[in-house]
């Protein structure tokens, strides 16, 4: 199968989506490849529940944001850790993830996911 694009990313992870999205916005065409049978990566397949790491900036505070807003969950983890950008426990399901990447990639429509 031979695609023509400006841009080719491989590996649908976090970072590869976020790469995928800062290119579409810039304009280009975007290929984004995935060896999985869907993007997201850890959160997605490897059931890593919380968003760790940062700086929360661009992408990955809109992710957040929107993952609080969209697929609250209530209670308390057994562990603490720091999931928002307040610094306050936040986690959600892999397949909230899954939606919500789905979410941000289906609003360009110059991005094409290959899995």
């Amino acid at each position: 199968m031979k695609k023509q694009c400006d841009v080719l990313i491989v590996g649908g992870g976090p970072s590869g989506i976020s790469a995928a999205l800062a290119a579409a916005q810039s304009g280009c065409s975007v290929v984004l490849a995935e060896e999985d049978q869907s993007v997201g990566g850890s959160p997605v397949d490897m059931y890593v529940c919380m968003a760790c790491g940062g700086p929360r900036r661009g992408f990955y505070k809109e992710l957040l944001r929107y993952l609080d807003r969209t697929y609250p969950l209530d209670g308390e983890p057994e562990e603490g850790f720091t999931g928002d950008e307040n610094g306050n426990n936040r986690w959600w399901l892999p397949y909230d993830y899954a939606r919500a990447y789905q979410h941000f990639l289906s609003a360009h429509k110059n991005i094409e996911v290959v899995t």
